[in-house]
């Protein structure tokens, strides 16, 4: 098998006929579709079983595995790969599609040009207009690190076709949702040395606007940025291990930093979140003002922040 496609299920009844068919009715033959079912309530297996139904030459090439309980994005996305026997693996998002010839022009990339992965185009909609996600400005490495850090595109696994054996013994699973895919994607990259663009075919994100409103609760919020924490006390465990960090990384992993506990400050208006706020990456408060590695809107929020004197959503106490 040439490519493995893995797709996590959960809560995607509205949307996940979309996403099947247009994996289905890729160009490419020699590819496999593994889903993985975590434990999702409500009718995605029922209908994705339904759309199988249309597509009969691909039925022996479609794998559906179930987890006996919910465990998680991460490690629905593991099931996956431990499962996958493709020489390439790619991740698709349940609520998500792509254009029909993506998959075969990222494969031939990379054959022809022996890639480690290859990267390829996105846009993002929410039914109304769609948005073009920004690309690497360079197929280097070391501009993947600082883009993913910078957030100046999604970081996604979605988008990147990696070579099945750059997935290491040592790299680390990400945990929760919250920049799990950075995670992952920035451990992966470390072990790719060739790097390739696709610019003429997308996968398309689907920006869901209910989903908006879900994760502006305390607990999520809260939930999200301690993801986002423990995700880059992984991302930078790693580098350190491997004595990666140079300049440039310690640099972009600073921006990221800031921007992960960014994920707070809804909250801050609350004097118990305030303090977690000010002693997460304390490094970041020390003379912000005159910090250059952040851009100037970031420090003088920053700054304002510190002092309590930025607007709070939320009420203070």
């Amino acid at each position: 098998m040439n490519v493995s496609v893995i797709i996590p299920v959960w809560g995607v009844e509205k949307y996940i006929e979309r996403c099947a068919r247009s994996l289905f009715e890729q160009s490419m033959d020699s590819i496999e579709f593994i889903f993985v079912d975590d434990c999702t309530p409500d009718r995605s297996i029922d209908i994705l079983k339904e759309v199988i139904k249309d597509y009969p030459a691909r039925r022996d090439n479609i794998k559906i595995l179930h987890h006996d309980k919910n465990k998680g994005l991460p490690e629905a996305r593991q099931t996956g790969i431990r499962n996958a026997v493709g020489d390439y693996i790619i991740h698709c998002d349940s609520d998500d599609w792509v254009d029909k010839e993506l998959y075969e022009e990222m494969y031939r990339m990379a054959i022809k040009d022996n890639l480690d992965v290859v990267v390829c185009q996105m846009k993002e909609t929410d039914g109304n207009v769609i948005y073009d996600i920004t690309l690497f400005p360079d197929a280097d490495r070391q501009h993947i690190t600082n883009n993913i850090s910078d957030w100046l595109n999604e970081g996604s696994l979605c988008n990147k076709m990696f070579r099945k054996t750059i997935y290491k013994d040592d790299i680390m699973t990400p945990v929760g949702a919250m920049a799990e895919d950075k995670c992952l994607v920035l451990q992966l990259i470390y072990y790719c040395k060739r790097i390739g663009l696709v610019t003429d075919y997308n996968y398309y994100i689907w920006k869901n606007p209910s989903s908006i409103i879900r994760l502006r609760t305390e607990e999520r919020i809260f939930k999200n940025f301690k993801e986002g924490i423990e995700n880059f006390k992984i991302i930078a465990s790693f580098y350190k291990k491997h004595d990666a960090l140079n300049n440039q990384s310690e640099e972009a992993f600073f921006k990221l930093k800031y921007i992960l506990r960014d994920n707070l400050r809804p909250l801050i208006g609350n004097s118990k979140y305030y303090k977690i706020w000010m002693s997460t990456f304390p490094e970041l408060n020390r003379a912000v003002l005159f910090n250059k590695r952040l851009p100037l809107k970031q420090r003088i929020r920053c700054s304002l922040i510190k002092y309590r004197l930025f607007p709070f959503p939320f009420t203070r106490n």
